[in-house]
């Protein structure tokens, strides 16, 4: 009952009887003399025989309160001394509630509980104000130390503790339903003080128990403990509660480390310490016998005698010793006992030393006795360090000189044994080495094995004790050579084995990382030596990872090292060390604890102590101090990585990406969660290369491995991702709770939508994943449970302190009362985890973690940093720059990235990214454009809906210039072709095909025929099971196919001239499966026929025309494909042709019997006639729609005629029907050649179809072989007209001329131009289709004076463009004839021996013919090539190709109109042109070197006639024009392309006194301009070459052209102002140039324009010198070292070539008016007379420095004209009147330092 008064009252209304105190309650206890302070005075009540008590005596009290006067000196500061911690976890051992008497008190009268909200708060009853006075030391202790009060009956929040096993109980069971838990204080104990009595409830427990109810009252009980047994009930099944974390009842039996020992252990252990102390005695007695010792031998060494313990006596007393250590007492012995030991010890350390191991004889080291003695030494500092690390925190227990001499030891051995050792090989210098060492193998891997034990005790004494810094950097350089030092690559090579020292080399990198962990000062140093040593490292993957771990791939032991450095730090350093800082952070942690209050909030309580000593802000602290680590490693890996490519002499990329690749192998590892941090640093480093405000500052190079790293970061998330997808698919969700919540935050933590991402109370749940890793460590890396590793230690460590950043991260915005409940807890927990590494282990149990639960809580982890989550943007990147500007490389890399992260998942690449990724597709880079195609290809693969986008620019692919984009795109189309259904898509894929399968290079056009093979002609197999409904099918849709095709094709020649090579290749010999091929080819014509005569496909003549196109194809192809049976079906298509359709019809009909005629062995008589009168009722309607100028009449007629010549010539045929045509024709025409105009109009048609008639008659049938039959047919005609026969008496004389000729007579009076345009042009159509069947006609002089007309005339050019067809037709014909001498191959046989040498050099007509048509018209060809911009300058273009191809005539008749030719704007006459030219110049570059100039003039000649554009670079690109004649120089002779630069400076050089400047812009001027912006962007291959063009530029200005004009300026312009002590004001310039010009009135206008000219062309020489210097980032002034000639010359790409456009088009304003021109040409003066002798200097005894200005004589500056746009101060120019003559040289000792500066390259620019 609660009373206002605040007085508290029981039932029976008693007052309050508070509990009594300790001291108070102690004299009715049975134990009343006790001193609770060691179990070793009173043994624990036992069953053995009881032993002894033992009593202190005076001494030992007086020693016991000296040992706490030190402590309690320690707490308050006044000593130095370290023994307060290991004295309070001592004692807190010894009072573990577990190791004492349980006692019971009865239960006496006690109050009604109070209400929660009484205002009256007691402390253990308020009766007692006696407070004892302690002693600082025994203040701390009680305050450590936990007593619990608990009344009876009260529920205590810890389980019923388990009963030991010699119980005979059983084992009691928890409740069956959990009562709810009190608030639990930060050290876990629901009840931890005095302070905080908790009082029980009034209503009685539901527990049976034997003991009558009692009125609860106060107890005092120094421990809980359940009720008797009879109180338990027994329970079959217990529930698993939900959390996965467990409280377990307290057990501090191993918090310290060491074991509490029972009586019987106690006797054994003293006698063990007895047994040690004898012989400790025992051998220091005899050390110092005099009269000789068995147990010692004498030692000389260079500074002494040593007597060194020998081998036997320092086994048994390392046997002594090991057995006092595992008892744990070796720290309870005296430190004159250790320090006997260690004088035992040193000596044989310090002999071992001075006298050196290993001696060498010659290359080869001694071994056998060495060995010994360093195995003897080794052991005996094992034993000195194990003293130091085991014994009492006494100084003198580790004196320097002992550890001194330890490290030297270490580093005798390594130095004389280990690494020569290691370093040795079976073959090669140390192959001696090798031999010896091989004998004592096992050996010397036991040494080895002696110093990792030596270095694994340095690690545990320096995480115990501090050491000197001379030790320290010792055991640091020395550990650092281990660590780069390079093991064998195979076991063959290796004598310690590669395992064993991979194993030692850990034992260093663990004493390394203890330094860096517990010396800050060090760590700078430690770093910066690994980098200054990583050069020594291997690059090469397979020797380079040879560091393994338990359950990690293998990596490279730096990169372990890396992140353990990383780790290290990341952990508290207060519980790897004794000092005082841990203690500090303990007690400030359970300060809090105490502060702790039922009823007030947990954060009330921490605010009283919160700090800067706060956990929360100390793991902060930790984890900024990893990052801040991390960081150094990544810029420092980055900055040795700079400037440097994988191919150097540096090894530094090639490290960073196997650093890199390392990280990414163990991201996610809860081995290295440093891993994460590392990467995410390296991230960092290389986005601020690419994207940071300094990122223009940045090399290409350190961009190129920026975007690597970023990409194989990238690359290793996906691989990471895709990990932890697999060990979620093995993951057993029924096995256990555990996995079942593993599955769900695995499933959320994967969500890429960021409202399923895993929850943060979750993630930082206290038996959340980060929990799960920290409980699963030490399984996870094979340690004991009772293994004090470091490692371990750290990685604990680092998660604790990332744990506890990240809750205080997530929730920093939160107040502490809006914060949930179990982030409080967690925070909580996590801070006694801080303070003590233990404190988990003693309090909680948690569920067996495996490995697999271990790998996928981790991932969890790590899918939350922003390594994980930054791949988005590391795609941006990649796209970004796949499509840079400036650099090819960067394009390249970018692209090549996103490739990587595609070939790892398509999903990182989107819709939006694949179409920005199109424009890479034209990038001027052939690798940008290969790597493109490539990552498209993966992206159609994946998402093939992108075809719509990508194909159309793939498709253009296959025409690409370079290799390697071509072969990749005839892929790709391969793939895309057999994945669609799409007919349309198929269509445009076959056709884009067709042009590289006749590609020049072989290797390009053999893939496409491949692709075109396996696309169009593969069958099923034999073997496999189709029907013959399916097979049919397939037959019918591959026709249709064809059909389409061509059809699709059908206006391309090149297309169509492909698909007729690639099917006659299927069909030749050389073809993989040519008799296969055969048999589909036939079949597809046989289902084309069946096609076209199907009636079910109707009976349209544009539908039949379309199939009967395809037959005519396949008739060309191979005319044995059709059969008799095919001709008699197609016959009925020769129909009378009555309009267009019908032509188009006809044609492909005529074309197929045409080309199968001649082929068929036997045809009937009777069918041969039906067709060729069918034939021949067409040739005079096909004769008239030419006239007309129907399409492709004239071509159906001249198929009609071959294929009538063809019939003709078949067994029982004959030519007379084709005799009388044409008979008739002739004197039909004859007598029109004398008709008038008006006649002529009315008979125009039929003038123009007989026209046509002879000329296809004449053009196909060789009428000269029957000529007796025709010349009767033609007598016959002519005889029944006696007008016709005079009229043909002239062309008939006495000798009957060849049919040819007489046709040739009859047509080419009809070419003169008293006839219409339109006859004309027909009658010259005919002449050259009759020259083609004879070509001797060509050379009749009245054929040459006809088509000699042709060209001269003006306003012909229909009647060119006739000749110049005929001529390309015939030039044709007659390079495929050439050809076809070289169709057999060589090295064939005897066989084709003959038939090779009469086809190839059988010498013709023809051959005469072409021959001097090529020498009597080609400048005729060339002058209308280079005098149009049509079709005509694209045939005579082709023509003087073929010329050219044929050898037809010189290299230098072609060269240079070809080379002009490549400078067109027309693509196609350029690429025809530049190809050919780039072709003779490889076999004939002797002859065109000396045309280079004739073609740089003709050039600028084409572009200012035809294109009326003088500049040397085009505008839109900024390319040079000449860019196609430099290719084919840059490819020829060094030697050659020197001389080229040279003359080409040459040729904008001048004489001045014959300078024509007449014209507004002078020709000399523009054409000075065309050759300096080609000779500017001229991309010159080495520094030489750029050496050779500036000394040429420097020569002109400044040596020979530049002074001479500057001398005519001074004489012939008049004087100006005389020295301006002051520089006029800018206002007076104009003033002053007026002046300047009246004074210049005298001289005359031409003159000046003459000179003013001449100062332009020096000026934009001096210009462009300044744009190279620019381009090609010439820094220093002088001329180019010649030193520095071989050197590769490297192009800024930022300069283009409009900066130059934008210096010299303004300098043409200069002619404008008189003042401009006087003022060009002081300004030129003026930069004579400074720069000249400037640049003298700059190559004698100064270098140059910037700029222009120049001070005066009297070291001031002079009146100044600014020069051409520049505005730059000048020297004055009234010294230009008087400038007197310089000498070119200078006399000794007359030097003079100069301050002028000149314009050079890179300042001027800038």
């Amino acid at each position: 009952m609660d009373d206002h008064s605040g007085n508290w009252h029981n039932a029976a209304g008693l007052a309050y009887r508070r509990p009594p105190t300790v001291d108070e309650a102690l004299p009715y206890s049975p134990f009343t003399s006790i001193i609770p302070f060691s179990p070793d005075i009173i043994p624990f009540p036992t069953a053995e025989p009881p032993t002894p008590p033992s009593t202190l005596n005076p001494d030992q009290q007086k020693a016991a309160n000296k040992a706490v006067g030190i402590l309690n000196d320690e707490i308050e500061g006044q000593s130095t001394a370290r023994h307060l911690q290991d004295t309070l976890h001592q004692l807190r051992n010894l009072l573990q509630r577990d190791k004492l008497p349980e006692y019971h008190f009865k239960p006496m009268p006690q109050l009604e509980t109070p209400p929660p909200d009484s205002p009256a708060k007691q402390t253990n009853g308020d009766a007692s104000s006696y407070i004892p006075e302690l002693s600082p030391f025994a203040h701390m202790l009680l305050k450590q130390t936990d007593v619990t009060f608990t009344a009876p009956g009260a529920r205590t929040s810890a389980r019923p503790r388990k009963e030991q096993p010699r119980s005979q109980q059983a084992i009691g069971a928890p409740p069956a339903r959990a009562a709810p838990q009190p608030p639990v204080t930060p050290n876990g104990n629901a009840h931890a003080r005095n302070a905080n009595l908790s009082y029980p409830s009034s209503v009685p427990s539901s527990a049976p128990s034997s003991t009558p109810a009692r009125l609860p009252g106060p107890a005092v009980m120094i421990k809980p403990k359940s009720g008797p047994r009879g109180d338990y009930r027994c329970i079959d099944h217990i529930d698993t509660p939900e959390s996965l974390s467990q409280k377990k009842q307290e057990d501090h039996r191993n918090a310290s480390g060491s074991t509490v020992l029972q009586p019987h252990q106690r006797e054994i252990a003293d006698g063990k310490v007895e047994q040690l102390d004898a012989l400790v005695t025992s051998l220091s007695e005899d050390k110092d016998d005099l009269d000789g010792s068995q147990n010692f031998t004498k030692v000389m060494t260079p500074d002494g005698e040593f007597n060194v313990l020998k081998p036997r006596p320092m086994d048994t007393l390392s046997e002594k010793m090991t057995s006092v250590v595992s008892l744990g007492r070796f720290p309870t012995l005296p430190v004159e006992l250790v320090m006997q030991i260690q004088s035992l010890l040193h000596p044989t350390i310090m002999s071992t030393t001075k006298n050196g191991l290993f001696a060498r004889d010659e290359s080869t080291p001694e071994l056998t006795e060495s060995i010994e003695l360093a195995k003897f030494a080794l052991k005996a500092s094992k034993l000195l360090l194990e003293t130091m690390i085991e014994g009492r925190d006494d100084y003198r227990m580790r004196r320097e000189d002992i550890v001194d001499i330890i490290i030297e030891l270490i580093k005798l051995v390594k130095d004389a044994c280990i690494v020569p050792i290691v370093q040795s090989r079976r073959i090669g210098e140390s192959q001696d080495l090798f031999t010896a060492a091989s004998a004592y193998r096992s050996e010397l891997q036991m040494v080895l094995r002696l110093c990792g034990a030596v270095l694994t005790r340095f690690a545990t004494l320096i995480g115990k004790y501090n050491l000197s810094d001379r030790a320290l950097n010792t055991l640091e350089y020395m550990t650092l050579e281990l660590l780069v030092e390079q093991n064998s690559e195979n076991e063959k090579d290796s004598i310690f084995s590669i395992k064993k020292f991979e194993h030692f080399r850990q034992k260093a990198m663990d004493l390394l990382a203890q330094i860096f962990a517990r010396y800050e000062a060090q760590r700078t140093s430690i770093l910066n030596g690994i980098f200054s040593n990583l050069e020594k490292l291997p690059d090469k993957k397979a020797s380079a990872r040879q560091f393994v771990s338990a359950r990690e791939v293998p990596i490279m032991t730096i990169s372990a090292l890396f992140m353990r450095f990383v780790q290290v730090v990341a952990t508290n350093p207060g519980v790897r060390t004794t000092s005082q800082v841990g203690a500090g952070i303990s007690d400030m942690v359970e300060d809090e604890a105490s502060d702790y209050e039922p009823g007030t909030a947990p954060s009330e309580a921490r605010e009283k102590n919160r700090g800067s000593r706060s956990p929360a802000l100390m793991a902060q602290n930790l984890t900024v101090t990893a990052t801040n680590t991390a960081a150094f490693i990544a810029n420092s890996l980055c900055e040795r990585a700079s400037n440097t490519s994988k191919s150097g002499d540096k090894p530094f990329r090639n490290l960073l990406d196997l650093f890199i690749d390392d990280f990414c192998n163990v991201l996610g590892s809860p081995q290295w969660p440093a891993a994460v941090m590392l990467l995410q640093m390296l991230l960092i480093r290389m986005r601020t290369i690419l994207q940071d405000e300094q990122a223009a500052k940045h090399s290409v190079i350190d961009k190129d491995m920026a975007l690597t790293a970023m990409a194989r970061i990238g690359c290793g998330v996906i691989d990471f991702r895709d990990k932890l997808k697999k060990l979620k698919q093995k993951l057993d969700i029924s096995q256990s709770d555990l996995s079942s919540r593993l599955d769900r935050l695995v499933n959320d933590a994967m969500s890429e939508d960021l409202k399923e991402s895993v929850n943060d109370v979750d993630l930082l749940a206290f038996d959340g994943p980060y929990r799960m890793v920290i409980e699963s460590l030490i399984n996870y890396l094979d340690l004991r449970s009772a293994q004090e590793d470091p490692h371990f230690q750290a990685v604990t460590g680092c998660h604790v302190s990332s744990w506890l950043t990240a809750v205080v991260k997530t929730f920093s915005e939160q107040n502490e009362h809006e914060r949930p409940q179990a982030i409080q807890d967690v925070q909580r927990h996590l801070e006694n985890m801080i303070a003590d590494p233990k404190w988990l282990a003693r309090r909680y149990k948690f569920q067996s973690v495996s490995d697999e639960q271990s790998k996928l809580a981790a991932g969890v982890i790590t899918l939350q940093s922003q390594v994980c989550r930054y791949l988005p943007q590391i795609v941006n990147f990649m796209q970004h720059y796949a499509q840079d500007k400036h650099s090819s490389k960067l394009r390249t890399r970018g692209t090549t990235g996103l490739q990587q992260l595609l070939d790892k998942d398509s999903r990182v690449i989107s819709e939006g990214h694949v179409i920005n990724m199109i424009s890479s597709l034209k990038d001027s880079s052939p690798m940008v454009r290969e790597a493109t195609l490539s990552l498209l290809s993966n992206c159609l693969a994946k998402e093939p809906s992108l075809e719509r986008h990508v194909l159309p620019h793939i498709l253009a692919m296959t025409t690409d210039p370079s290799n390697g984009p071509k072969k990749k795109a005839i892929k790709l189309l391969k793939e895309v072709y057999l994945r669609s259904t799409s007919r349309q898509i198929r269509l445009r894929i076959a056709a884009a095909l067709l042009l590289p399968s006749q590609d020049e290079e072989s290797a390009i056009a053999e893939l496409s025929r491949n692709v075109l093979e396996e696309m169009w002609l593969t069958t099923a197999s034999p073997n496999a099971k189709t029907d013959d409904s399916h097979h049919k099918l397939d037959r019918a849709q591959r026709a249709s196919f064809m059909v389409d095709l061509l059809e699709s094709v059908d206006q391309s020649t090149a297309h169509l001239g492909a698909f007729e090579k690639f099917f006659v290749h299927c069909l030749s010999p050389e073809a993989k499966g040519p008799a296969a091929n055969l048999q589909i080819c036939g079949d597809l014509v046989a289902d084309l026929v069946d096609e076209v005569i199907d009636p079910g496909n109707g009976t349209s003549t544009k539908s039949q025309a379309r199939i009967m196109n395809a037959l005519s194809v396949f008739a060309k192809i191979k005319s044995t494909l059709f059969t008799v049976d095919h001709l008699r079906h197609l016959r009925l298509y020769i129909k009378t042709i009555g309009n267009r359709e019908d032509v188009a019809l006809v044609r492909p009909t005529v074309v197929v019997f045409r080309h199968v005629l001649p082929t068929l062995p036997l045809l009937q008589h009777a069918f041969a006639e039906e067709i060729r009168a069918s034939l021949m009722r067409n040739v005079p309607k096909l004769a008239s729609s030419v006239s007309r100028g129907w399409t492709t009449s004239r071509e159906t007629l001249l198929d009609v005629v071959h294929c009538l010549w063809a019939i003709s010539g078949m067994p029982n045929m004959d030519p007379d029907k084709i005799f009388v045509t044409v008979c008739s024709v002739i004197c039909q025409l004859r007598p029109l050649m004398a008709s008038t105009q008006d006649q002529t109009d009315t008979m125009r048609n039929k003038i123009l179809s007989y026209l046509v008639l002879l000329g296809a008659f004449g053009e196909v049938c060789s009428l000269d072989k029957h000529a007796e039959s025709f010349m009767a047919k033609l007598h016959n005609a002519i005889s029944k007209s006696p007008a016709l026969k005079q009229q043909m008496e002239s062309v008939l004389d006495r000798n009957n001329p060849p049919p040819s000729l007489l046709l040739l007579n009859i047509v080419r009076p009809f070419t003169m131009q008293t006839w219409g345009l339109d006859i004309r042009e027909q009658a010259l159509q005919s002449m050259g289709g009759i020259c083609q069947q004879s070509a001797e006609h060509f050379m009749r002089g009245e054929i040459e004076r006809v088509v000699k007309l042709v060209f001269i005339n003006e306003g012909n050019e229909s009647l060119r463009r006739i000749a110049l067809s005929f001529f390309r037709q015939y030039f044709s014909i007659a390079e495929r004839r050439s050809e076809t001498g070289a169709q057999i191959a060589v090295g064939e046989g005897a066989a084709n021996g003959t038939a090779r040498l009469e086809t190839s050099y059988a010498v013709t007509t023809a051959d005469g013919v072409t021959l001097h048509l090529a020498q009597k018209f080609l400048s005729e060809f060339v002058d209308t090539a280079l005098k149009n911009n049509n079709e005509l300058a694209l045939i005579a273009t082709n023509i003087i190709v073929s010329v050219s191809r044929q050898g037809l005539a010189h290299p230098k008749a072609c060269g240079p109109p070809l080379a002009a030719l490549g400078t067109s704007p027309n693509r196609s006459v350029a690429q025809v042109a530049g190809d050919e030219f780039k072709r003779v110049h490889e076999k004939n570059e002797s002859y065109l070197e000396k045309e280079y100039m004739q073609a740089i003039h003709l050039a600028f000649k084409y572009q200012l006639d035809v294109f009326n554009d003088s500049h040397g670079m085009v505008e839109a690109t900024h390319s040079p024009k000449l860019a196609r004649l430099f290719e084919a120089v840059k490819a020829g002779k060094k030697a050659n392309l020197k001389t080229f630069i040279n003359n080409f400076c040459k040729e904008v050089d001048f004489d001045l006194s014959k300078l024509d400047a007449h014209r507004a812009i002078p020709e000399k001027l523009l054409f000075a301009r065309f050759c300096l912006e080609n000779l500017g962007l001229l991309d010159f291959p080495h520094q030489e070459e750029i050496a050779v063009f500036l000394n040429a530029v420097e020569a002109i200005v400044l040596s020979t052209t530049g002074p001479a004009v500057g001398v005519v300026i001074a004489d012939e312009l008049p004087k100006q102002f005389a020295n301006v002590e002051i520089p006029p004001p800018q206002e007076m310039l104009h003033h002053q140039l007026l002046e300047l010009g009246g004074m210049a009135g005298a001289l005359d206008d031409g003159r000046l324009r003459q000179i003013t000219a001449a100062c332009l062309i020096l000026q934009m020489l001096w210009e462009t010198r300044t744009f190279v210097r620019r381009c090609y980032n010439i820094k220093h002034s002088g001329p180019i070292p010649q030193k520095d000639y071989a050197k590769p010359a490297t192009r800024n790409n930022f300069i283009s070539g409009k900066d130059l456009w934008e210096r010299l088009t303004p300098m043409m304003s200069a002619l404008d008016t008189r003042e401009s021109m006087v003022k060009q040409c002081y300004d030129f003066a003026d930069f004579l007379d400074v720069d000249r002798e400037a640049f003298i200097d700059a190559d004698g005894d100064e270098i140059l420095g910037a700029g222009y200005e120049t001070p005066n004589e009297n070291g001031e500056d002079n009146t100044l004209f600014p020069t051409s746009g520049r505005g730059r101060k000048r020297k004055s120019n009234a010294s230009l009147s008087n400038t007197p003559k310089k000498a070119r040289g200078r006399h000794a000792g007359s030097k003079k330092k100069r301050n002028s500066r000149t314009p050079d390259g890179d300042n001027d620019s800038d």
